[in-house]
């Protein structure tokens, strides 16, 4: 059984207009979100902190995941992210040390305005039993396995299957390589695919080209609600947003 220690914060929001040469909402209906995250001197020492880990949840929208950056120099952090526009969006920050020990957490609310900027500061508190958060199914971890990887030259589905969560909470971004280079599949107008109720999925990677000669494919496993990188012929995406991921190279 996990316990959630939900610990005091600060929250400071406020809303501006959309425009003025800002970066333009990809998505229509929702609002950019700028986070700063701190951390005032505790009972723990601030220099155990080894990344961020922030969620968001609400009415009518996929949760989100996301690993804020972290400046160890000044202990703070920051995101700039957009959010599905609604009422009581729940934001929820925990600072994580190298072992993956919650060892300050905050939690806090806010609405969010299509076409507006919202600025939330979060002041952290030190969680007083340092609960150690995990994702797990059937006691199996979190992951995303290959279960049949086409031979080169073969116009076949890659297949897999993923453990440790509900298949219905994620969706994968897969990638091939071709002549040195990445590209998102199955298409660029579908760059996700979703598992079935039993956690396996299938993704269609010879869709034209060259796609049978790939040498490598990669695979990351995303919350639903998360863009994944679209790539047509460039580097492999980092994705801080990805909760597992696996390669193979052919």
């Amino acid at each position: 059984m996990h316990y959630l220690y939900v610990l005091p914060l600060l929250l400071v929001l406020c809303g501006c207009g959309g425009g003025g040469g800002g970066t333009q909402d990809p998505n229509a209906g929702s609002g950019r979100v700028e986070v700063r995250i701190t951390i005032p001197s505790g009972i723990r020492s601030v220099s155990e902190i080894a990344s961020f880990r922030l969620s968001v949840t609400g009415a009518g929208m996929d949760p989100i995941v996301r690993v804020p950056s972290y400046n160890p120099a000044t202990h703070t952090g920051s995101d700039s992210f957009y959010v599905l526009a609604g009422a009581t969006r729940a934001f929820a920050v925990e600072a994580l040390n190298s072992a993956g020990t919650v060892i300050y957490s905050g939690s806090s609310t806010a609405d969010i305005i299509a076409g507006q900027v919202t600025y939330i500061e979060i002041s952290l508190a030190p969680s007083p039993s340092g609960v150690n958060i995990s994702i797990t199914i059937d006691n199996q971890p979190l992951g995303v396995v290959f279960d049949h990887i086409p031979a080169i030259g073969a116009n076949e589905a890659l297949t897999g299957h993923i453990t440790g969560i509900d298949p219905g909470r994620v969706a994968l971004a897969v990638y091939i390589k071709v002549g040195g280079v990445w590209w998102s599949k199955p298409t660029a107008a579908s760059p996700l695919t979703i598992p079935n109720n039993q956690g396996q999925w299938s993704c269609q990677i010879v869709t034209g080209g060259n796609d049978a000669q790939a040498t490598e494919i990669a695979a990351f496993l995303l919350l639903r609600g998360t863009v994944p990188p679209l790539v047509l012929g460039g580097d492999l995406p980092t994705i801080p947003e990805a909760i597992a991921d696996t390669s193979v190279v052919r």
